[in-house]
């Protein structure tokens, strides 16, 4: 376990390196901002994690730009929502929705009520950003018996693209698509999928979340292939994008010393929110434009690692999910 935490952190050092490097330069010479339009009036965003981080960001992004916002967050019983999903419904007349991925009566209840919303309002479904996720979480799990990285990173977006399929495919057309962001990560290249381990890893002797969560975005990248070959002649774009080392509340699982080692140099080597959601809309624009695009990192679209590519584990990946989800 600590090879795999060490790898994973390894990985990330690496990676925001790589990103400083690319900001600098985008300082010098900045890239166009990302003007994600809605091709007519009354077309809606669903957008997960939208309470804070990536997600709040790119809520302002699309209301900016005329799209119709609806926030899914996660809201315990008793809970009251944020401010910041209070500041989406009062300022930009979102649809604030409850959310929970680990449970997926909650998922096929919120499409329904997506679908209502569409209908009642008139909107055409044009943007679905599966953003929420965990990451170095303790072990929890769902009344299936599936680990909570797995099951809010991958099977709780898989099936909430299912449902949203129809509605994202109605009144579009090759030269208007709708989009499917899966927000994947960097950390998907550290090893192949092992289904093996995912298939355990609800046991507290073989849990490991620094090993879960890579695991999680390879499935996530995989799945967005899937989904490609799919609808590859339909009229909806399909894309996974790593938004960048970004400074949310994802890390706040990790240890006490790197939060605060992260805290301090977060000015220097993360990035803010804002800029991760300019990236995610930059992806939407990408896959929009090529069918060739399937995953996106630093305002260009780039291979995933070859395990993303693998068509043997793709097939057993999906006879797990169907599994994990009957």
């Amino acid at each position: 376990k600590m090879a795999a935490t060490m790898r994973l952190y390894a990985n990330g050092a690496l990676n925001s390196a790589s990103q400083w490097l690319c900001d600098r330069v985008d300082q010098v010479q900045p890239p166009p901002m990302p003007q994600l339009q809605p091709s007519r009036t009354g077309k809606a965003a669903v957008v997960t994690g939208a309470c804070g981080g990536i997600g709040f960001e790119l809520c302002l992004l699309l209301a900016a730009n005329g799209w119709e916002i609806i926030a899914a967050c996660h809201h315990k019983t008793g809970r009251q929502p944020c401010n910041r999903s209070d500041l989406l419904e009062t300022e930009h007349h979102a649809n604030i929705l409850a959310l929970d991925l680990m449970d997926l009566s909650s998922v096929a209840g919120f499409a329904q009520t997506v679908a209502d919303i569409c209908t009642s309002q008139q909107l055409s479904l044009g943007l679905l950003v599966n953003n929420a996720a965990v990451m170095l979480a303790p072990l929890q799990c769902n009344h299936r018996d599936v680990e909570s990285h797995w099951q809010i990173n991958v099977v709780g977006p898989f099936a909430l693209t299912t449902h949203l399929l129809p509605l994202l495919s109605q009144d579009h057309s090759p030269k208007c698509k709708a989009a499917v962001v899966n927000v994947a990560s960097c950390v998907h290249t550290i090893e192949p999928l092992d289904l093996s381990y995912i298939r355990d890893s609800r046991s507290p002797s073989v849990y490991d979340p620094a090993k879960s969560y890579p695991q999680s975005k390879l499935a996530i990248i995989m799945l967005t292939r899937h989904f490609q070959q799919r609808k590859a002649a339909g009229s909806i774009a399909f894309v996974a994008v790593h938004p960048g080392i970004v400074q949310t509340t994802l890390y706040r699982h990790t240890p006490w010393l790197l939060q605060r080692l992260q805290a301090t140099m977060a000015p220097c080597l993360l990035r803010s929110p804002k800029r991760g959601a300019q990236v995610v809309l930059a992806s939407v624009m990408a896959a929009q434009a090529s069918e060739d695009v399937l995953y996106y990192s630093d305002f260009q679209a780039i291979s995933p690692s070859p395990s993303a590519l693998d068509n043997d584990k793709l097939a057993d990946l999906l006879s797990l999910i169907k599994a994990q989800s009957d």
